[in-house]
């Protein structure tokens, strides 16, 4: 082949490449749970690739998860040091008293799960703060 032909090939295959990246949605990548409980109450969030499930004690929704919502999750996700999730420090203990739920994230990525320590519901640990706040941001109250 000539210099020219594989200069073609390699323009078109790069046009493919971006075209099919491009036109791809965001998708959850992983399975993510927020599940907070205490004696008489309880908050669970799910989050899957197409929509988010939120249990309490009274009610159950399922609300769908937009595009933007899927990306600035990723975002955070993206942001954790996963494997490192389970040893991190809760900073207060109010848990320990009935003083606030019993918090843990759980995040499944491919067959791995990572599960964090449990922490308070009002005072994640600095790392899942944004996370927490992001997930909780998803419930329409």
């Amino acid at each position: 082949m000539t210099h020219k032909t594989y200069i073609i090939l390699i323009l078109i295959s790069t046009l493919t490449f971006i075209n099919c990246s491009s036109s791809k949605k965001a998708v959850i990548s992983s399975e993510v749970i927020y599940d907070a409980h205490t004696r008489g109450r309880f908050e669970k969030i799910t989050l899957t690739s197409d929509n988010l499930t939120y249990k309490t004690r009274q009610n159950s929704e399922i609300i769908t998860i937009s595009e933007e919502q899927k990306n600035s999750l990723n975002k955070e996700i993206s942001k954790i040091e996963l494997n490192k999730i389970d040893k991190l420090t809760a900073p207060t203990n109010k848990r320990l008293h009935d003083g606030a739920m019993h918090t843990f994230i759980s995040i499944k990525q491919g067959e791995e799960l990572y599960t964090s320590i449990t922490f308070d519901d009002t005072n994640p640990p600095a790392e899942l703060l944004p996370l927490c706040n992001l997930i909780k941001s998803f419930i329409k109250k």
